[in-house]
């Protein structure tokens, strides 16, 4: 039987069947229908989504019994057996041979698999991408999707799509891929559609990584599908830890994760934001800021898809932020710099930073402000800098890899390196290698640079110059600390020019100058010398060490007015610079050493009235200590104490001078006769308590005394009476002196000459004065010297005489007690008593003497603790000076004087002097007037007793043998 006829006898007990009354077979056809319109029934049906191959078999099986149960012959029932199995065959060969055709040629992948996850099928596309794929899990190929995956295979209801990557070996295609189930009475099975994205996928990546800013893609689950290379370099990870993570595990504040999770919330509304974000950086083990801008993307239904996020580093606009508010708010310098350098090492490494100060010609630089603060003692203060770094910091590329490698590759290194060994050494010993600098200018100048320093090589590069210079806009920062550092400097001169404005006296002028300098500067040593003229040398007036400290000038210390660099700015009338001893310069070969660390030293005369009165003496153990701009600003400061001390000396030092003066002095205006300057002695003949500058001096004087006194014309002395405003009435003899220089000026000298008896007495008093200055050698010459020199108040030697006058004024009640002593005509006046500290007194007149007169005494102490007697300190520092006077002027040898202090009992205490005197040969009277004259004149036995007797103690004069005398003084101890 063919095939045709078995197919027709099979249709024909189809229909048999549905007549006898069995279950219809309503895929098997109808009567009349050919096979082939059958079978072509058949597949079609086998397309739809009710109908399967196990219902055709299950339909085909019933159909074979049902033909069973009918009775026919077993001959025909295998017939039509196998009938119905071809035509089953048939429509199963036509519909696989389709299926697996359309399979075979279509560009999309395509798997099945079994209810494991396991593929059993794949098909050519699929096996390109992923080659033996068969038999492996389906999930595997999906990297950190494999959760999402299998999630979707066993997933029912209605089917979407996914946008997924596909990963075998190093390949990775981006694939739309449809999951779904395959139905039969067996264990369920499913099938992977894979649409290939790759075009569209990279057309898009490559639009994303075009643009300036990191970009991230992410799903409507937040997860990454996609970084760009600057994303990936802004998080500092790779690919693998990006993608398929939600960025915000990269968040490191939490603050900012619950920010990240409140902007989502308007993505989910379809809405776009923008908001910053701080992430961690696991290489740098730093943070970084990031700008989001963040735009949902939506499916073709209209929903949210995902999110397409820019990433914008702000690190470099918050940081210029920062050091804008530290410009705006920090008022000291070095602070602004240290809060600008930590702002800059979170963006360049370096171990080191210097911000330098360039002289005006560019030839040497100072580092003000450095990082670390602490850092090591340079040999050199203000460095030199080398021709050819001048021209370095000028070009383009201002960093070098290997500082010392690289600068040594220079053609005049060799001669630098001679001039300046200690570069090389510092470098070296340091360990810095690569260095990059930025020039800062200001005006159009370079005022400086800063530099950073690291201790590895090839650290720094033209990105690093970019992120200083503009992304950092440095250079106007560090303008900030260059005027923030000026201003400092202003203050500082304008606060030093108050405080020694506010002097009493020229020594604490001059120790306000030291001092301040030497703090601010941090200089080792800064010191005044005064010019003392009629002795031939400098003296010291003040010294100040600077915090490093260093050895101290000795306080009696002299010098030669010839000698050292004081002497060379005394002969050049100029300042005198020395940048190193050992440089074998002019000044090099005339500076003296006193300290052994001073390497470098600068002085800088003061003076009055075109005469060098002082010499500021600044010194330092460093080389090149000091440079142009720290000079300019110290010559000001000088310029500035020159008007100070003109002042002092015009008017503190005169007044000074005035008050112990004996007679009264007046000085007022010619114009006018307002009173300038009054001593106490003339307050006391005027019975004024004070004298204020609306004081006109007609107030005080007689109406003809005042015409005469404020005439232009010269006077002899006259004698007149002066009235004061209580009625007292005192005869004074009045002198008149015109100042030369200030003609507006008239001094006036009021000599009160009520106790003195001028016409009887004057040539008693002459020759006592004559025969006391032969013996004594008391300098009472210095007194008519005074008084002449009032007369020429305006001459350049004023000063130095004025304060020679000074001292040997404080003398002359000392020569007036001696005198009266030696010619019985009284005694010295009582005056009142105070507390006095004998150890004290001691040391001021020791200190007083000559060096030489000083050496040859041996002080010896034998009690603990401050020694107070009862009395007056002038008349006590008469009887200690008159006592020493007496064995210095009449010693016969070489034999030390003992000083000798000790107690005596617990009340008193005795100054015991002992020494050499000259002997006179026995000679009757001419033994007995040597005496008489030790006695009363050269010592002045009698007052030095009755001043001790005042003191309720004594003086006892003890010859011993071999010319040895002994002045014993014994004074009563009181409690302070």
């Amino acid at each position: 039987m063919s095939a045709n006829n078995s197919r027709s006898t099979l249709l024909e007990a189809a229909t048999a069947l549905l007549k006898s009354g069995a279950t219809p077979l309503p895929l098997l056809g109808t009567v009349g229908e050919k096979a082939d319109t059958l079978i072509g029934k058949l597949v079609s049906q086998l397309q739809q989504s009710d109908y399967s191959f196990t219902d055709l078999f299950s339909e085909a099986a019933e159909a074979k019994r049902k033909f069973a149960a009918a009775g026919m012959p077993v001959q025909q029932l295998a017939s039509h057996w196998l009938t119905l199995d071809r035509t089953v065959e048939e429509c199963l060969e036509r519909t696989l041979v389709a299926h697996e055709k359309f399979l075979g040629e279509t560009l999309h992948g395509f798997c099945e698999f079994d209810p494991s996850g396991l593929i059993t099928f794949a098909n050519a596309r699929m096996t390109e991408w992923a080659p033996d794929c068969v038999g492996k899990e389906l999930a595997g190929f999906f990297g950190k999707a494999a959760p999402e995956v299998t999630k979707a295979m066993a997933a029912r209801g209605k089917r979407r799509l996914h946008q997924l990557e596909l990963v075998s070996g190093t390949d990775r295609h981006s694939v739309l891929v449809e999951f779904g189930r395959i139905d039969a009475k067996g264990p369920t099975s499913g099938y992977a559609l894979l649409v290939d994205m790759s075009e569209l996928v990279d057309a898009e990546h490559k639009a994303l990584d075009a643009t300036p800013y990191g970009m991230l893609k992410l799903d409507a689950k937040y997860r990454v599908r996609y970084a760009n290379k600057r994303a990936l370099d802004y998080m500092e990870r790779p690919v693998e830890e990006v993608i398929g993570h939600d960025p915000v595990e990269f968040v490191s504040d939490p603050k900012v994760r619950d920010e990240v999770m409140r902007q989502r919330l308007k993505r989910s509304e379809g809405r776009g934001s923008e908001y910053s974000v701080e992430i961690a950086r696991p290489k740098s083990n730093k943070t970084m800021h990031l700008r989001v801008t963040a735009v949902p993307s939506f499916s073709t239904s209209g929903k949210v898809s995902g999110v397409l996020t820019a990433l914008q580093p702000i690190d470099h606009e918050l940081a210029r932020a920062d050091i804008a508010h530290l410009v705006a708010t920090t008022t000291k310098y070095r602070d602004l710099f240290a809060g600008i350098i930590k702002v800059v090492g979170k963006f360049i490494e370096f171990d080191w930073a210097d911000l330098s100060l360039y002289t005006e010609k560019g030839d040497y630089a100072v580092s003000f402000c450095g990082f670390p603060e602490t850092k090591p003692d340079y040999p050199i203060r203000w460095w030199p800098i080398a021709p050819y770094f001048r021209r370095w910091i000028k070009e383009n590329r201002t960093w070098q890899d290997d500082m010392l490698a690289d600068w040594r590759k220079r053609p005049d290194a060799r001669a630098a390196l001679k001039k300046t060994p200690e570069i090389a050494r510092t470098i070296s010993r340091e360990g810095r290698k690569a260095l990059i600098a930025l020039p800062i200018r200001s005006e159009n100048r370079l005022v400086g640079a800063l530099s950073l320093s690291s201790r590895r090589v090839k650290v720094y590069d033209e990105s690093t110059l970019k992120i200083l210079r503009d992304q950092l806009a440095l250079e106007p920062a560090m303008v900030a600390v260059f005027n923030l550092r000026e201003h400092d400097e202003q203050q500082f001169v304008a606060g030093l020019l108050q405080e020694i404005s506010s002097a009493t006296d020229h020594r604490e002028l001059a120790r306000t100058i030291v001092t301040q300098l030497a703090d601010y500067y941090k200089f080792q040593n800064v010191s005044i010398f005064k010019i003392n003229a009629l002795r031939g040398h400098f003296s010291l007036l003040a010294q100040k060490l600077g915090p490093d400290g260093g050895s101290a000038i000795p306080p009696n210390y002299t010098q030669r007015l010839d000698e050292g660099l004081l002497g060379l700015a005394l002969k050049r009338s100029k300042r005198v610079l020395m940048g190193n001893r050992k440089d074998k310069s002019v000044e090099a070969k005339h500076f003296k050493q006193v300290a052994k660390e001073i390497v470098s030293e600068l002085c800088i005369p003061i003076t009055l009235r075109g005469r060098i009165l002082w010499i500021l003496n600044l010194e330092d153990k460093h080389k090149n200590a000091f440079a142009a701009p720290e000079i300019k600003t110290i010559e000001d400061i000088v310029k500035q104490v020159e008007s100070i001390v003109e002042h002092l000396f015009q008017g503190l030092v005169l007044t000074q001078v005035l008050d112990v003066f004996p007679d009264g002095v007046v000085i007022a205006s010619n114009r006018g006769g307002r009173v300038l300057l009054c001593s106490d002695t003339a307050r006391e003949i005027f019975q004024r308590s004070n004298i204020t500058p609306d004081t006109s001096l007609k107030s005080c004087l007689s109406a003809a005394d005042y015409k005469r006194a404020i005439s232009e014309q010269s006077s002899l002395p006259w004698p007149s009476t002066i009235r004061g405003t209580k009625g007292k009435k005192t005869p004074v003899l009045i002198s008149k002196f015109i100042l030369p220089e200030e003609y507006d000026h008239v001094v006036l000298r009021v000599q009160d000459v009520s106790e003195l008896e001028w016409k009887t007495d004057a040539s008693r008093l002459e020759a006592a004065l004559a025969e006391a200055a032969s013996i004594v050698r008391v300098p009472l010459s210095l007194v008519s010297s005074y008084v002449r020199q009032m007369r020429q108040m305006g001459d350049e030697a004023a000063a130095d005489l004025a304060d020679k006058a000074f001292r040997q004024l404080s003398r002359i009640e000392l020569t007036y007690d001696r005198i009266l002593a030696a010619y019985g005509t009284g005694d010295p006046a009582h005056e009142q008593k105070t507390r006095i500290n004998l150890s004290q007194l001691i040391e001021y007149v020791l200190q007083e003497l000559p060096e030489g007169d000083r050496e040859t005494i041996k002080l010896t102490v034998n009690v603990e603790g401050p020694l107070w007697v009862l009395g007056n300190s002038y008349r006590l520092l008469f009887a200690m000076e008159s006592m020493l006077a007496y064995f210095l002027r009449s010693r016969g040898s070489a034999t030390p004087i003992s000083l000798e202090v000790n107690g005596q009992s617990k009340k008193h205490i005795g100054v015991v002097l002992a020494g050499s005197v000259l002997s006179v040969e026995p000679n009757g009277a001419l033994e007995e007037l040597v005496e008489a004259t030790r006695r009363e004149i050269a010592l002045a036995e009698r007052v030095i007793k009755a001043i001790a007797s005042e003191y309720a103690g004594k003086l006892v004069r003890q010859r011993l043998n071999g010319n040895q005398e002994k002045l014993s003084l014994l004074l009563r101890l009181t409690r302070r």
